[in-house]
């Protein structure tokens, strides 16, 4: 809807949409980790979500047949409660660079867009480029 606002009065909308591919599949659990310690999350709360995103191995079954086992690293399990939190954690700083461009970010899950207004005599080259 603010979009649609910033057009009605007339105004230009530079808009910047990304969704990282695989992203719940592409966490570096020492990363993760290091961020969490800054965030000040206690030491015993960071110990049990390290142990947790552990390597692992699984499977599927469908019909009662199993797949060959495969590995599961490097992620924040996506169907799980704290799976979007960890991942929002570990892919906030990617906003720094959203806002020192003065754009306003909406992130969801593993989706980060943002929006800038411009006057309507900005040129679209300058909007680009922004």
């Amino acid at each position: 809807m603010t979009w649609l606002k910033v057009l009605a009065t007339g105004r230009k909308i530079g808009v910047y949409c990304s969704d990282v591919s695989g992203a719940f599949d592409r966490v570096r659990l020492e990363r993760l980790v290091a961020k969490l310690k800054k965030k000040g999350i206690h030491p015993k709360i960071v110990a049990v979500l390290c142990a947790w995103l552990q390597e692992r191995f699984a499977h599927i079954v469908v019909g009662g047949v199993s797949s060959v086992e495969m590995a599961l690293r490097h992620m924040v399990f996506q169907g799980t409660v704290t799976g979007p939190t960890l991942w929002n954690l570990f892919f906030e700083d990617a906003r720094n660079a959203i806002n020192e461009c003065f754009f306003q970010e909406i992130i969801f899950a593993d989706d980060l867009n943002a929006y800038r207004t411009f006057p309507s005599a900005t040129q679209n080259s300058v909007i680009k480029k922004s």
